[in-house]
C-alpha cells in the first residue's frame, strides 16, 4: 500500500474511532445524568456534520489528521456532550449533575484549546484546515452554552454565542467583510474570555445579577472586537486619498 493510500486509510480510521468515542461519551452522559430524545438527536446530528466537515476539509489531502487536529477532534467530542446536555436541560431545570457535567466538559474543551495550537507548532503540522477547525469548535461550544444561558439566565449570552455567526452572515451580503486583517492578540484574548464568561455563568457559582454582569462585560468586549474589525475592513474599501 502506498504512503498516500495508507494515510487515507488512517484518517478514515481516526474519524471512525471518533464516532465510537462520541457515542461512548453520550452513553456515559445518559447513565450519569440522563438525556432526552432531543439531546440525542442534536448530538448525533452534530456528529454527522462534524464527520462531513472533517472529510470535506481534510479528506482531500488524503493524509492522517495529525496530532494537533486529533486534539481538536477530541475537543469536538466534548462539545458534542455539551450540546446533548444543553438540549436536554433547556426545556427544564438542569439537575446539579447535569450542570456539573456541562461545566466539566466545557472546561476541559477550553483547556485543550491551548494545547492543540502548541502541538501543531511543535510538530510543524500547522495548516489552514487545522486553524479553521479549531475556530469552528470554539464557536459551536460558545453557541451551545449561550443558548442554554439565554433560556435560564439572560439573552445577553447570545451576543457572545452568535457574534461570529452574524459576522459570517454579514460577509455573505457585504463581501468586504471577507477582507483579511492582521492577527491581533486582543482578538484571541477576548474570544477566550467570552468562553470563560459563559462557563462561569453556566456553573452557577454566584448570584444571577453577578453572572449577568459578567456576561454583559464579556458581550461588550465581543461587540467591541468585532466592531473594530468591521470598521477596519470598511476603511480598507475606501479609496486612498492624497
Amino acid at each position: 500500500m502506498s504512503g498516500v493510500a495508507a494515510g487515507a486509510v488512517r484518517w478514515r480510521l481516526e474519524v471512525f474511532a471518533a464516532v465510537g468515542l462520541q457515542f461512548c461519551v453520550l452513553l456515559a452522559i445518559q447513565q450519569i445524568a440522563g438525556m432526552t430524545v432531543l439531546g440525542w438527536v442534536l448530538a448525533v446530528g452534530y456528529l454527522v456534520l462534524l464527520c462531513v466537515a472533517v472529510a470535506a476539509g481534510h479528506g482531500r489531502t488524503e493524509a492522517s489528521i495529525g496530532p494537533a487536529n486529533l486534539i481538536t477532534l477530541a475537543r469536538a467530542l466534548l462539545v458534542g456532550g455539551v450540546i446533548a446536555l444543553v438540549a436536554t436541560t433547556v426545556p427544564n431545570d438542569a439537575t446539579p449533575t447535569q450542570r456539573l457535567l456541562t461545566v466539566v466538559l466545557a472546561v476541559v474543551a477550553v483547556i485543550l484549546d491551548g494545547v492543540d495550537g502548541r502541538v501543531a507548532r511543535w510538530t510543524r503540522t500547522s495548516s489552514a484546515f487545522g486553524a479553521r477547525f479549531d475556530i469552528e469548535i470554539d464557536s459551536v461550544l460558545a453557541l451551545a452554552l449561550a443558548i442554554g444561558l439565554a433560556w435560564t439566565l439572560s439573552p445577553l449570552a447570545l451576543v457572545i454565542g452568535l457574534a461570529r455567526y452574524l459576522y459570517l452572515a454579514g460577509a455573505r451580503i457585504w463581501p468586504w467583510l471577507n477582507i483579511p486583517l492582521p492577527s491581533r492578540q486582543s482578538r484571541k484574548v477576548i474570544g477566550l474570555l467570552g468562553g470563560i464568561a459563559l462557563i462561569f455563568a453556566a456553573a452557577e457559582v454566584t448570584s444571577d445579577p453577578v453572572a449577568i454582569g459578567v456576561l454583559a462585560v464579556a458581550a461588550a468586549a465581543v461587540v467591541f472586537s468585532f466592531g473594530r474589525d468591521i470598521v477596519a475592513q470598511f476603511r480598507l474599501t475606501r479609496p486612498a486619498t492624497r
